[in-house]
């Protein structure tokens, strides 16, 4: 359309005003009345567009109400095109507003009193918004009090029961819509616009959403799991009536919020009549008595994200079919320990954590997508791995962001593969197949035993420092084939510290000696632990080449075929077969077998009968040629295998059979007599951490011969011999994040701490905001005085803290980190919240006891939302670098200290110090420019410091001299 073209002989068409998705805005005349209205046309003729119009129209005419733009007209152009003429509204958007900055408390206040008493009005003629958002709100005149709401197009009545719009769409804008809007389940009431009037408040008040995300999926995820951060964390004045009610109206759950437009008018009404509202600028309130350090903490999480919008041929699902799937979805996230939040219905997200090591928690995560997979097909999934707090459910934080980018790359899955992030594809590097993209890594399926040497970075790695333990074992080899007899290795030794290297190159060993040996390898699965037969089982089954999947004829062949080659069973084979059969899955009809029916009744009988076959199988097995078993994860296992491998043992002592099991520690708890009660039976190898030299010979071999002294001392000195540590360390390094610890090694420690106590924990989470040293009167502080000598004790004990003999400060009892790896997993379990209030908390310990370096003083306070102590503290920090002739250091604290809102006195002393310091390094100009910027803010203040320094006598005269003979008129005034 253009301009002086008229619609429906009254609307006469001035400009474009603007244009959206939907269509076009015009400014235009209306001929009856001489007013100018906004008519807005519909360019789109989808159903759904047409709907959301109508409905607009419609809701206009009903809502005649104050607040609200005023419905004109509707009808169709000359072309065929809908539209909507309501009043022209001269102003900005509360969106354009906000561009340049948030409001101040009164004006925000009465910005949302204004709205809430609109929707109020609008609630009770029963309509819902379902689209609040500052670029729907209409600053008249720029006055916030004028505040008008548009765009009712996804309007609907609060009795409504269905949607108005397609299944799976999206109502609303994210960001701003309730958590029940984004998941797309609960009935969505006038409670759904009052979380999105508090989304507006707090970025009125922010100057930022509660909920960030680098894109629609991720912020759709974090209304639904996210808890926002509090006002108060965010902004100083923010007085605690209106942090509380903010809250409330973001509260995930609707009971939580106020019941509708009208309840919220009502409180920030009475907010305003206590004169709360006018508080803007005013400095922080001191710290709240009872902060402390909470027992909430962050964890490792695995986030599964994928798509769910549609079945395996691309059509829309019913919606009994969805509910069917919707369940079948949450019966197997709940079956791997798993939460799950649907979105919109189009996706799905299942938070996975525990307390296990991360390896173990990625490959439950693995686990679970390949079972997702079963019933979404090949639609989108990705899967990441990171810190996350756990508390309420499950916020997840940059993880989202993180999944999100992943599930949204263009590179496309090969084969079906799932996404992972590099974390994720690290821990499960050992486990899985994975490939390589230009998008990042793709999960494939469960990895075969490797065929070629093992690599970091694309480079084969050596197997280093642990030439003794190969030697060992194959020397134990060695025994068993040449003097045939049974014998079993058990090898123990930390999470990462290496045994299925050690095992792999055991394995190459025996390959390469080409003596006709059969190898049986069974791993232990996290999902079945415990579960009666299953390492044995799966160990069995791929010796037979039985896969998952296989029909039930083809099983039993494989069964019958491997039992058939043995000469030894004799006229056993058919029974040894039955029962094998019932090991791995292959059940054999049992007509006419009158052993297999019997023990078909009774479990104690078929377990008897079980371990016969079993017996006979590995000796005839033993008959033909050695048998090397390997059982990878044995604190995995189940006891059931334990004793049929023990039975095997005796039952082919004199026979060349060897059980080589890897486990951790926790397996002498679970199996504490685990093929011991046998003299001569059993070697018991524990795997030390990795020497120094075999360390730093893998680092330089996958870094170079370029890699420092010093970076080789300080991978190794994190790394402490444990392999997994190491090398993700080596990652790091070469992918140029050497600054931080990888998560995944935080992670593996964090797996560590996990068996402490809950005291405990907090007790170490509490240490670790002082650094690598605290205090016991210190670490009481920060938990709300609580005792903490028997936790620390206990730390002590599990030789994770170390109490000094000599404590620097009078009184107290000093404590420090035995590791940096600890002090770091520790302070990196602290939520966002209680790292600020430890950290505040610190400093205000610190200033108490006296003695504390400025610059840790400065950090604490600055971290923990003191912001005007924190400027004092970089003051002081900022005046001993300049006495100490560090200038640049001292430039640089003062800078920080402005950084931090320094006003007054502070400010202009900060200035001074800069002013100094670019005399003394020559810089005359600049040093002039910092002191008139210093005198004008002394002369709004007190100028009896400033008066002090320029006193005759004073260290600083001569400098200051220097300065006031500046060709500059600041440094002319009389002072």
């Amino acid at each position: 359309m253009r301009a002086l073209d008229v619609v429906e002989d009254r609307f006469e068409i001035e400009r474009l005003a603007g244009s959206g998705g939907m269509g076009d805005v015009y400014r235009a005349r209306d001929r009856r009345s001489g007013e100018a209205v906004a008519l807005k046309v519909l360019q789109s003729a989808s159903v759904r567009d047409l709907r959301r119009f109508a409905r607009e129209a419609e809701a206009l005419l009903m809502l005649r109400l104050p607040g609200v733009v005023q419905y004109v007209a509707h009808g169709t152009t000359g072309a065929g095109q809908p539209y909507l003429a309501m009043e022209w509204l001269e102003g900005v958007t509360l969106e354009q507003r906000l561009a340049d900055g948030p409001l101040s408390v009164a004006e925000s206040v009465t910005l949302v009193a204004q709205v809430a008493t609109t929707l109020g009005a609008v609630h009770r003629h029963g309509i819902v918004h379902r689209d609040l958002k500052p670029g729907n709100l209409m600053l008249v005149g720029g006055a916030v009090e004028r505040a008008t709401l548009l765009d009712f197009g996804i309007a609907r009545d609060i009795q409504l029961t269905r949607s108005l719009t397609a299944p799976g769409a999206i109502l609303g804008t994210p960001g701003y819509m309730a958590p029940e809007q984004a998941s797309g389940e609960a009935p969505v009431d006038a409670r759904a616009d009052v979380f999105a009037l508090g989304c507006i408040l707090f970025a009125c008040l922010a100057g930022r959403r509660p909920f960030l995300g680098n894109n629609v999926l991720s912020l759709l995820v974090k209304v639904v799991l996210e808890e926002p951060p509090r006002l108060g964390e965010l902004r100083g004045d923010i007085p605690a009536p209106l942090d509380r009610l903010v809250a409330r109206m973001l509260s995930k759950s609707a009971e939580r919020r106020p019941r509708d437009g009208a309840a919220v008018a009502a409180e920030l009404v009475a907010f305003v009549g206590e004169g709360l509202a006018a508080v803007g600028g005013a400095v922080a309130a001191p710290r709240a008595p009872g902060e402390e350090i909470t027992t909430s903490e962050r964890r490792v999480m695995c986030v599964i994200l994928a798509a769910n919008g549609s079945d395996e041929a691309g059509a829309t699902l019913s919606e009994a079919d969805g509910v069917a799937r919707a369940q079948a979805l949450r019966d197997i996230a709940a079956c791997h320990g798993g939460s799950l939040d649907l979105l919109q219905s189009r996706w799905l997200l299942v938070a996975l954590s525990g307390a296990e090591s991360p390896t173990d928690l990625a490959v439950r995560a693995a686990h679970c997508a390949f079972a997702l997979r079963t019933v979404l097909g090949g639609a989108p999934m990705a899967v990441a791995t990171g810190l996350a707090e756990i508390e309420g459910r499950l916020p997840v934080g940059e993880l989202v962001d993180r999944v999100a980018q992943l599930i949204a790359g263009r590179d496309g899955p090969p084969s079906g593969g799932i996404r992972l992030d590099s974390a994720t594809a690290s821990l499960l590097a050992s486990r899985f197949e994975t490939v390589s993209g230009l998008d990042g890594c793709w999960l494939l399926g469960r990895k075969e035993e490797p065929d070629t040497v093992p690599r970091l970075l694309g480079k084969p790695t050596p197997c280093v420092g642990r030439e003794r333990e190969l030697s060992q074992l194959a020397a134990e080899w060695r025994h068993c084939v040449d003097e045939p007899s049974a014998s079993a290795v058990v090898v123990v030794g930390a999470a990462g510290v290496g045994k299925s290297r050690l095992a792999w190159e055991f394995l190459r060993t025996v390959k390469e000696q080409r003596e006709g040996a059969e190898i049986w390898i069974g791993r232990a699965d996290p999902m079945a632990a415990g579960s009666a037969f299953g390492l044995l089982a799966q160990a069995l089954r791929r010796a037979m080449g039985i896969l998952d999947g296989e029909a039930l004829e083809v099983r039993r062949s494989k069964v019958l075929a491997r039992v058939e080659r043995l000469d030894g069973l004799g006229s056993k084979g058919p029974h040894v077969a039955a029962f094998l059969g019932e090991l791995v899955g292959a059940p054999f009809p049992d007509e006419g077998d009158v052993p297999l029916k019997a023990a078909r009744q009774s479990p104690v009988l078929m377990g008897d009968r079980i371990r016969q076959a079993f017996e006979d199988f590995v000796r005839a097995e033993c008959q033909r040629q050695p048998v090397l078993l390997v059982l990878e994860d044995l604190h995995w296992g189940d006891l059931p295998t334990v004793r049929l491998i023990d039975a095997a043992l005796q039952h082919a002592r004199d026979l060349p059979l060897l059980v080589l099991a890897l486990a951790r520690p926790e397996v002498d708890e679970l199996f504490p007599e685990l093929w011991g009660r046998r003299i001569g039976l059993r070697l018991r190898l524990r795997l030390a951490p990795l020497p120094r030299r075999a360390s730093e010979r893998l680092v330089r071999e996958v870094l170079g011969e370029s890699v420092s002294a010093v970076q080789v001392d300080e991978l190794l000195a994190r790394a402490e011999g444990n392999a997994f540590v190491l090398e993700e360390q080596i990652r790091a390094v070469a992918e140029g994040r050497s600054e931080g610890i990888p998560e995944t090694v935080l992670a593996m420690v964090q797996a560590r701490l996990e068996a402490l106590g809950v005291e405990e924990r907090r007790v170490l989470r509490a240490a670790s905001v002082f650094g690598e040293t605290s205090w016991e009167g210190a670490v009481a502080a920060l938990v709300g005085g609580a005792p903490v000598a028997q936790p620390l004790a206990e730390l002590t004990r599990q030789e994770l803290l170390v109490r000094r003999r000599e404590a620097r400060i009078a009184g107290e009892v000093e404590y420090e980190f035995r590791h940096a790896l600890v002090r770091e997993a520790a302070y990196g379990m602290l939520t966002e919240r209680d790292r600020r209030v430890g950290h505040g908390l610190a400093g205000d310990w610190l200033a108490r006891a006296g003695g504390a370096d400025a610059m840790v003083l400065a950090e604490h306070f600055e971290i923990g939302g003191a912001p005007a102590r924190a400027a004092e503290a970089y003051l002081r920090a900022a005046e001993e670098a300049l006495r100490g002739g560090e200038l640049g250091v001292a430039i640089m604290r003062a800078d920080r200290g402005i950084g931090c809102g320094a006003a007054g006195d502070t400010a202009g002393r900060l200035r001074w110090v800069q002013a100094e310091a670019q005399v003394w390094r020559g810089d005359l100009a600049l040093s002039v420019e910092r002191g008139s910027e210093a005198l004008a803010l002394v002369e709004r203040g007190s100028a009896a410091w400033f008066s002090a320094i320029i006193r005759d006598g004073t260290p600083e005269a001569p400098r200051c001299s220097t300065l006031r003979s500046a060709p500059s008129r600041a440094w002319k005034r009389p002072i």
